[in-house]
């Protein structure tokens, strides 16, 4: 909410910058899993990861590519 890189719909916050997901990640507890989705590429994937996400969920960055076999490989490559 409120400046802080966040909003909060239906009990679901979403994270609108990569350094509030550390923040959200401590406010969750180590019960539930933090997501990153939306708007995401495998470099801002890496990054959200990075920050504390315990997984991502992409699906544009691998429908719309021009090669979406090859984009699958890298997204398992950064993310294992």
């Amino acid at each position: 909410g409120s400046g802080d890189g966040t909003s909060s719909a239906s009990g679901v916050t979403q994270v609108t910058k990569i350094e509030a997901v550390n923040t959200n990640k401590l406010s969750v507890g180590g019960t539930t899993p933090l997501v990153g989705i939306g708007g995401l590429n495998v470099e801002r994937g890496e990054a959200v990861l990075q920050a504390g996400a315990d997984i991502v969920s992409v699906v544009t960055d691998v429908s719309l590519n021009l090669h979406p076999q090859a984009r699958v490989r890298q997204w398992l490559k950064a993310t294992r």
